[in-house]
């Protein structure tokens, strides 16, 4: 299978690390039970997150957006930009310290929990990233509408449904000789 071309390859800002790592600290300082844990768990914390953000790829194709993450586990989610309903932006108060963004792409089908199919934290230049998503996806709608359509790939009308509109067609063509002949008697 041929390799989509690449339309545009998101870079991680490396502020995403203080951002979490902040995150983490904050939590385990409000409760009681992680003051003591936080000598074994920042610098743990540390370690993984750079090393899951070298791990992190956002890349947009000509049909789709791809991501790829995780240093156990990998994983690598794929979506249609024809699926795409909304790219949402969300950036809360640690975040704008940062100036970071979470980007969330949802899809029509979805998540039935209300959560977005795809997120990724800390794309450098997200809003850029969000509009050339947006431009793409128009792009590939241009050039869809205007190729010619394959009729092979038409979807065949049911014979019983051609035959109910033929009937449906005699009918409106007798009541309309009815209503022609009795405006001619008046």
């Amino acid at each position: 299978m041929k390799e989509p071309a690449v339309i545009l390859k998101a870079k991680i800002n490396p502020k995403v690390a203080n951002y979490w790592l902040m995150s983490t600290v904050l939590v385990m300082t409000l409760t009681v039970v992680g003051i003591p844990l936080l000598l074994i768990v920042y610098p743990l914390t540390r370690y993984l997150i750079h090393r899951h953000l070298k791990h992190v790829e956002c890349i947009l194709t000509e049909r789709s957006v791809i991501i790829r993450k995780g240093i156990f586990t990998k994983t690598e989610k794929t979506v249609p930009l024809d699926k795409i309903t909304d790219v949402s932006l969300t950036q809360g108060i640690l975040m704008r310290h940062w100036k970071l963004h979470k980007i969330a792409i949802e899809t029509a089908g979805g998540n039935q929990m209300g959560e977005a199919f795809l997120n990724v934290t800390g794309i450098e230049d997200t809003l850029a990233f969000r509009s050339a998503i947006f431009e793409q996806k128009e792009k590939m709608q241009f050039r869809d509408a205007d190729s010619p359509k394959d009729t092979a790939t038409k979807p065949n009308v049911d014979a019983s449904v051609t035959e109910l509109l033929q009937e449906l067609l005699k009918s409106v063509r007798h009541i309309e000789a009815k209503l022609g002949s009795d405006k001619k008697s008046e």
